[in-house]
């Protein structure tokens, strides 16, 4: 059993082994023998793909970049949610149109709608430094019966935007470089395609960078106006006869009103069932002329 013997040994002579090569790997490694990057999908062997792999360590940096990564300026936006109780709806929702523009804001939508009870919705955009001030003096236009702030931090997603915007840019810059000296008009097509690509992801997050400053900068107000009717109380030993004439006139103007919508439905239906019935008139007269045509056949 001599051959178990020699087991220990093997297993020492191949880990040493194994450690010689993972040395002289990250040896190599350090010497730069292994690729930087991944070559880009599509390149030509020797072509632009090395250049491409040279624009990642050795593109300069878009002017302003480091300054959006050192001063990372706190990115919020603020919204608000309003309820409030008017005795007059239309002259509130004028009120908070009126107040909205002192405060250098704007409209965004505005609805008035209701039978008897009357409400307003309205949306306000007004300049973010001026938003405290400008709820406290809503407060002051009418009863308020809710009110929500909420405030959502968005720095992350702003600078990650921004900064994926900057490397577009910068890979953009280098492409058209490329294009330029590029001489092969298969290199040129990939180039070119490439170039589309990052053009539209320019396009992408400007429009987010945009949108984003423009909620940090103007923040949201909703306003939902509901209509209060001015109170009425009356004493306990109101005069009965009062009372009761207040309850005949409810009732006389509850037939009248039942009065008048039958009228309207009546009148509504006239047309539809006049030509209704005059189809089943005809109808009945067929038949009977019919019948009558018949009847010396079948005597016969």
């Amino acid at each position: 059993m001599r051959w178990l013997r020699l087991i220990p040994l093997s297993l020492i002579i191949f880990t040493l082994s194994a450690c010689a090569a993972n040395r002289s790997f990250y040896e190599s490694t350090s010497l730069g023998f292994a690729p930087a990057t991944a070559p880009m999908t599509g390149a030509a062997p020797g072509m632009w793909a090395p250049a491409m792999e040279e624009m990642a360590w050795d593109a300069p940096m878009p002017t302003g970049f480091a300054d959006h990564m050192v001063e990372r300026i706190q990115r919020r936006i603020k919204t608000g949610s309003m309820t409030m109780e008017s005795e007059d709806i239309e002259a509130a929702a004028a009120r908070f149109e009126s107040l909205t523009a002192e405060f250098g804001g704007w409209v965004e939508s505005r609805s008035i709608g209701g039978g008897i009870h009357k409400f307003a919705d309205l949306t306000l955009r007004v300049s973010a430094e001026l938003y405290e001030d400008f709820v406290i003096a809503a407060h002051e236009i009418g009863r308020v019966r809710h009110f929500n702030d909420n405030v959502i931090d968005v720095t992350a997603e702003y600078y990650d935007a921004q900064a994926r915007l900057n490397i577009n840019i910068a890979e953009e810059s280098r492409l058209l470089e490329f294009i330029e000296n590029s001489v092969d008009l298969e290199d040129i097509i990939r180039l070119e395609a490439r170039l589309s690509e990052v053009r539209l992801e320019i396009e992408r997050h400007e429009a987010n960078v945009r949108r984003i400053d423009r909620a940090v900068s103007f923040s949201t107000l909703h306003v939902h106006l509901t209509e209060r009717g001015a109170p009425t109380i009356r004493p306990l030993g109101a005069n009965l006869g009062t009372r009761m004439g207040d309850g005949f006139t409810s009732s006389l103007d509850g037939i009248v009103r039942f009065t008048a919508d039958t009228m309207v439905f009546f009148a509504y239906i006239s047309v539809p069932a006049g030509i209704v019935g005059a189809c089943f008139l005809t109808g009945m007269l067929v038949y009977k002329s019919h019948r009558k045509l018949r009847e010396p056949a079948e005597a016969e």
